[in-house]
């Protein structure tokens, strides 16, 4: 695959932008805190800043978001984490009222450690065509489970799969997913990883990289026990400004036959908080 990079912004918040979804012409800003969302357009101008109801935020672990029906009118699940207590809540934003709600996901998250993974630890989550795939990262091993659609309203009986993922472009590292994305047109599953980097000489630990890969055919693959990554790149190697990055949230701005334009926010490793814009292109 080839990325080109197009633009970055830093915005000027006290509470670094964590959360980026594109619907249609409007795009929605989730603030590090999580106590307020924004509303704005495809070039970052904020129009409007929301606060969520004080009995739903702020909630610092509220970090994946992904697009549901609800009653038929299209709605956000901002999902919880389900790591430590009080953040196995989730809040259902109504996207014409942008009214919110709280919905209890204990239900489903027991059954997820029912279902052998040692800790519940959600980071990032999309829809994949007619099913949802989350990440979750457990004591640094990531993986992935796909689920219905409707998951949060049927928590006791939805499906749930667990895939392992392969990146056999890093053999020796462990790449922890930070955020996912799915290209419909494509069927790509769009992933962003972290991996530790090699200690080289002089050098201490700790320093971690960034990185962008796809899954082809995602929703045909999406009940396998294991996933492979069909390419990765190193985001550094396409631009240094990408040097010490996290991406914690994609949105596909353009989805197009074997061609996509991502929004990506992200956070340095000074807890600064950055937008991207990318395009990707199969190679």
């Amino acid at each position: 695959m080839k990325i080109k990079f197009l633009e970055f912004k830093n915005p000027d918040d006290a509470s670094p932008i964590r959360g980026i979804e594109i619907i249609e012409d409007q795009v929605l800003f989730f603030t590090e805190s999580f106590s307020e969302f924004q509303l704005g357009d495809k070039d970052w101008r904020v129009s409007e800043t929301l606060p969520f109801p004080n009995d739903a935020g702020p909630n610092s672990a509220l970090k994946p978001a992904v697009l549901v029906k609800d009653n038929k009118q299209s709605a956000l699940l901002l999902l919880g984490s389900g790591k430590g207590e009080g953040n196995e809540n989730a809040l259902l934003m109504n996207l014409k009222t942008k009214a919110v709600e709280k919905v209890d996901m204990s239900v489903f998250y027991n059954r997820i450690k029912q279902a052998g993974l040692s800790e519940v630890n959600i980071n990032s989550a999309t829809l994949l065509n007619e099913r949802i795939a989350i990440s979750n990262d457990a004591n640094g091993e990531s993986r992935l489970i796909v689920t219905s659609n409707d998951f949060w309203k049927k928590q006791g009986n939805a499906d749930i799969f667990k895939a392992k993922v392969e990146w056999e472009q890093m053999p020796g590292l462990n790449p922890v997913i930070t955020a996912l994305a799915y290209s419909y047109e494509n069927d790509w599953l769009i992933l962003a990883a972290n991996a530790e980097r090699p200690i080289g000489e002089g050098e201490s630990g700790g320093m971690k990289d960034s990185y962008l890969g796809i899954i082809e055919n995602a929703y045909r693959k999406s009940d396998r026990k294991r996933l492979r990554v069909n390419e990765a790149v190193k985001l550094s190697d396409v631009d240094p400004i990408f040097e010490k990055q996290t991406i914690e949230s994609i949105s596909i701005h353009a989805d197009k036959k074997k061609k996509l334009k991502l929004h990506m926010a992200s956070v340095d490793s000074s807890g600064i908080g950055y937008l991207f814009k990318l395009r990707l292109k199969e190679s």
